[in-house]
């Protein structure tokens, strides 16, 4: 069973994670200073760290930033999620470079802090990243189904290895490129070899759903949802449940209704639109999305294109 450690001064925050995490079926052990957690980190092994970033008045989170410092030199191979109740977008940045699994606001949703740290914690099992003299086209050929892709370029193979270890987790992934450039071919490589590959591989051309009918398109409705609405419809993401949902053009669509993108993004989970006389329809457990841009990860993000969540 994994074991987490929370580093956090707040006892409050140490007995309301403990509860969550034994109900998610996680063993858990707490700290209120980064240098007792140091000390318990060379007692025993863990495999998850959640760590907050101020243990003073001060709310910058440099303690925290230089905690992390200090576990990615010793222990580099152990997933982080930094949590904080003065979070932002500046500070999820130097968090996420400095070697942070995932970055969480306080207060947090159960939901969405038991997916960052299932998909924390199997990132954190995929093998590891080999030497790059060793990783040959034959060598992942033997391991994964790479078929559809061409190409034996040691930068080129380097993008197939990580597409290799990302598939056997649940993970959310965002692939950038011009053009023609193949993304869909990764897309499809992701999905043949992930534990989803029996399931559908559902594409979305998001470019061409208008901001209107996005959530009918992607979640889907009930009969009597809204004007016209004369049957049930199941949405993209229940048509995708149990395999891969593969969004395209994410970047140049009109941005979709935030909470239902966000919930569905964050959590795996959808509801289809339903009239208040009658109870949502669920569609249980979404897959994870896989998204393209043409748009350089930067510049979207630095025009918020993309949320940072």
């Amino acid at each position: 069973m994994p074991a987490v450690l929370i580093v956090d001064d707040d006892d409050a925050i140490h007995a309301s994670l403990a509860l969550f995490l034994k109900q998610a079926g996680l063993l858990s052990d707490s700290t209120v200073t980064p240098a007792e957690a140091l000390g318990k980190l060379e007692a025993r092994h863990y495999d998850l760290l959640l760590l907050d970033m101020n243990f003073s008045r001060a709310t910058t989170g440099e303690e925290g930033l230089a905690f992390l410092s200090q576990v990615r030199k010793t222990h580099p191979r152990l997933p982080v999620i930094l949590m904080t109740a003065w979070g932002s977008i500046a500070l999820a940045v130097r968090g996420m470079r400095a070697g942070a699994s995932d970055f969480i606001t306080k207060p947090w949703t159960h939901l969405q802090l038991e997916a960052s740290i299932r998909t924390a914690l199997e990132l954190a099992a995929a093998p590891p990243e080999p030497e790059p003299h060793t990783l040959t086209r034959e060598r992942l050929d033997a391991r994964y189904d790479l078929s559809d892709i061409v190409g034996k370029d040691p930068r080129f193979l380097r993008v197939l290895d990580v597409i290799s270890r990302v598939a056997a987790t649940d993970a959310s992934v965002l692939i950038t490129g011009e053009s023609g450039t193949g993304k869909e071919l990764i897309a499809a490589a992701l999905h043949k070899n992930s534990a989803r590959k029996a399931g559908p591989f559902v594409k979305v051309n998001l470019g061409g759903i208008p901001s209107t009918l996005f959530e009918s398109e992607m979640f889907g409705h009930v009969k009597g949802a809204f004007t016209d609405a004369q049957r049930d419809r199941k949405g993209r993401f229940e048509l995708a449940d149990g395999g891969t949902i593969f969004s395209m053009r994410s970047a140049t669509s009109t941005p979709p209704p935030k909470s239902s993108s966000c919930v569905s993004c964050r959590t795996g989970r959808t509801r289809s639109w339903a009239p208040a006389s009658r109870a949502p329809c669920g569609c249980g457990s979404s897959p994870p999305p896989t998204a393209t841009s043409q748009t350089s990860y930067n510049r979207a993000t630095s025009a918020k294109t993309f949320s940072i969540v």
